[in-house]
């Protein structure tokens, strides 16, 4: 079987080397230095450095060349990307097969996710699925113990694919709530940087703490108002996401927040990483996401604030702390 996949950045570098079950992998970048990296050296030394690929895997600018005959496609560019990328595809029976979403975002102005721009732009009725959940990439490259979410709406294509991905190592959750996962997948991001900016205030455990738990209570409380599941924000990609995210030092979400708590200005912190951390942009959409849709997220608005209205986060932490007191649930 082929696998594309569509980003070679950390994460879709850690997918095609857990793709055991394939015995074709492309690896699409238009990065000049990844390339040439994956082609001499057989490691991604820009994004997952130290780690060797796969034999299967083999790395291509040429999109068309990613696509053909793939038997399944998994998309991991960073969601802000995704529609000039797609736009440029003048091919719609190139997505005849499943198109596995590994992106993690909102799209700013439109507010769609990833699938909603992926199917605007290719309105056919191929399987849409979306993967989500506590993954570091490293961690997946080297074979780790990792469990994921995969979300899709037919069950027969979401057992397919679940046998195509699982190994020994990496598991795979079948779920139909494509807007609650994606949702939480997302939003995740929005919370590790508030945690990052606890902890780089030195604000201690008990913070970090209730930012995780009231966290996912706010993501809920927007899936929910959209139609996604309740018992989706207790499962491996809102929970199990958000906790890895918040708390273990290889989440560019947290570093980002860390910097911030320590003082650094955003754009020094952006300026200094290649790496995409998707919980700075994503902090905007959603913000007005919520807005559009009524819904009450003050640690999200907190985040908003220090990133796109410079509001000091000590001022942000105590504007959370005075809110007025109310029954948890």
């Amino acid at each position: 079987m082929k696998l594309s996949v569509i980003g070679a950045g950390a994460f879709g570098t850690a997918l095609a080397q857990a793709a055991v079950r394939f015995s074709e992998i492309i690896l699409w970048s238009r990065s000049q230095d990844v390339l040439e990296s994956i082609a001499v050296k057989k490691e991604n030394s820009v994004y997952l450095p130290g780690i060797r690929l796969r034999h299967e895997i083999r790395a291509t600018a040429n999109l068309g060349e990613a696509f053909t005959n793939a038997d399944l496609i998994i998309m991991a560019i960073p969601s802000q990307y995704l529609r000039p990328l797609l736009s440029s595809l003048s091919h719609s029976d190139l997505f005849r097969q499943p198109v596995v979403s590994a992106a993690k975002g909102i799209e700013q102005n439109t507010h769609l996710f990833v699938t909603e721009i992926y199917r605007e732009l290719f309105p056919g009725d191929n399987p849409l699925l979306v993967l989500s959940g506590p993954s570091f990439a490293r961690e997946l490259a080297l074979a780790k113990p990792t469990a994921v979410t995969l979300a899709g709406r037919e069950d027969s294509i979401l057992r397919e694919v679940q046998s195509q991905l699982s190994t020994p190592f990496f598991r795979l959750y079948t779920s139909r709530d494509v807007k609650g996962v994606e949702l939480a997948g997302a939003l995740k991001n929005v919370i590790a940087i508030a945690a990052g900016i606890s902890d780089g205030m030195e604000l201690g455990f008990n913070a970090r703490s209730a930012l995780i738990t009231r966290g996912i209570a706010e993501i809920a409380r927007l899936g929910i108002s959209m139609g996604a599941y309740a018992k989706t924000f207790a499962g491996l990609s809102a929970i199990g996401d958000i906790v890895l995210t918040c708390t273990g030092d290889l989440s560019r979400n947290r570093e980002v927040g860390l910097l911030l708590g320590q003082g650094k200005k955003l754009s020094d912190i952006l300026q200094g990483s290649r790496s995409v951390a998707e919980g700075v942009v994503t902090a905007k959409s959603g913000y007005e996401l919520a807005l559009s849709r009524n819904i009450e997220m003050p640690i999200l608005s907190a985040v908003h604030d220090i990133l796109y209205r410079h509001m000091p986060p000590l001022v942000a932490i105590q504007a959370l702390m005075n809110r007025d007191l109310r029954e948890e649930l």
